[in-house]
């Protein structure tokens, strides 16, 4: 499971997606230096992992003024924007494209107000003259930051709709229901239809087992639909 931090601005990663582009302004450095620090600050402790793992950079250079290079890297800071720990970096691109850039590291523990920065750096390897690039922006681009297992997950509407029958019984079960009842105009049947729903209901994964056996939010749903 991971976290999706969005570049917004040429300072801010957030966990929502807005803004058109990033660009990272002009260089004529013939070694890379840094030409924009993103950053998302105000963690929680222990937010994300600190083991090493697989850190899924995706972005889109959408503009290049050429001969131009670029490359991007993590880094983890405390409140006062220390670099605590740093990954290394990611392919050096030279091109426009849409890119994606998967970082083994170590970030080291996550403390109460640390700091998430994507740093990129750039260089005009060749030529004369201002060299630069531009990232997009507004959902685009984004970092995949590894989070600890057992977060909580909100299910997003896109979750609930791409359920299938073999992972809902009650969305198997409805959908025989409807097609029950909207093939026959004998009341009868449709009784032996809810009946039937009832007691396969009582069986089915999506029931909350909790105290009082109230049914879960996928039940619901799916009872709505098959009234």
């Amino acid at each position: 499971m991971a976290q999706r931090n969005y570049p917004i601005s040429t300072i801010a990663l957030s966990l929502t997606a807005s803004g058109t582009t990033v660009g990272s302004g002009n260089t004529q450095s013939a070694t890379f230096v840094v030409a924009r620090t993103l950053v998302r600050s105000g963690l929680s402790a222990g937010e994300l992992l600190d083991t090493s793992q697989t850190w899924n950079i995706h972005y889109v250079v959408s503009a290049m003024a050429t001969p131009y290079e670029m490359r991007l890297k993590l880094q983890r800071r405390n409140v006062l924007g220390q670099v605590q720990s740093e990954s290394g970096y990611g392919t050096t691109r030279s091109g426009t494209g849409t890119f994606d850039d998967a970082i083994v590291w170590a970030s080291g523990t996550w403390v109460a107000l640390d700091e998430l920065a994507l740093v990129w750096e750039h260089r005009r390897p060749s030529g004369t003259g201002n060299k630069n690039g531009t990232i997009d922006a507004n959902g685009a681009s984004y970092v995949d930051a590894p989070l600890p297992a057992g977060t909580p997950h909100t299910r997003t509407p896109s979750d609930s709709l791409s359920l299938s029958d073999s992972a809902s019984p009650a969305r198997a079960i409805s959908r025989s229901l409807q097609e029950s009842i909207s093939t026959s105009d004998d009341f009868g049947r449709q009784q032996e239809a809810f009946r039937s729903f009832a007691d396969m209901l009582a069986l089915s994964d999506d029931v909350d087992a909790s105290p009082g056996g109230a049914p879960g939010t996928i039940v619901i749903r799916e009872i709505a639909l098959a009234l």
